[in-house]
């Protein structure tokens, strides 16, 4: 937790579910706030989520119920680092200029430039690892069945990728 003024603190998040809502907060907190906007810089660590087909950083996504008010009134106290182990047992980071990480990149380069910003050369990209939230029990999304077709790992999620790069695929809607 972080201390934000004398008696407030903000809550790390709990579930997947809780991350899927903190990366949606601050895909809307760009859109409203040019002050906000202005942070994006100091951001060197990246997460996507196929769900929402949406990135958000670290420092951001750690805290359960972050707005972009708070985040602008704290990030000086924030420290991206302490995310990480937060965030780990949902996310897997990518190589660097691997495909995935490539494409990853994209598409944080691509929120970023509606707004005329772009990544930094040192940030880190992640994606959820599916494997790791089908067995985790804090989850409340739904889970895979065994034997699915399409597969329930993350590497149905790289080969997804790996298909929209190569533009044989046109998003991330699974197979019934």
């Amino acid at each position: 937790m972080i201390r934000k003024g004398k008696n407030m603190e903000k809550e790390t998040v709990k579930t997947y579910d809780d991350v899927l809502e903190s990366i949606a907060v601050f895909n809307k907190s760009l859109e409203k706030s040019k002050r906000f906007r202005d942070q994006v810089r100091f951001f060197q660590s990246w997460y996507y989520v196929p769900e929402l087909d949406a990135v958000g950083p670290s420092k951001f996504v750690r805290y359960k119920g972050m707005t972009g008010f708070d985040y602008i009134r704290t990030y000086s106290a924030l420290d991206g680092r302490v995310a990480e182990p937060v965030l780990a047992k949902w996310f897997v980071r990518l190589e660097d200029n691997s495909p995935e990480a490539v494409w990853v990149r994209q598409r944080v380069d691509q929120l970023l430039g509606h707004y005329g910003k772009t990544v930094g050369n040192m940030a880190k990209f992640r994606m959820e690892y599916r494997k790791a939230r089908g067995n985790n029990p804090t989850s409340k999304r739904s889970r895979s069945k065994p034997g699915r077709r399409g597969g329930s790992g993350a590497g149905w999620y790289l080969a997804r990728i790996l298909n929209l790069i190569s533009g044989r695929s046109k998003g991330f809607s699974r197979p019934d």
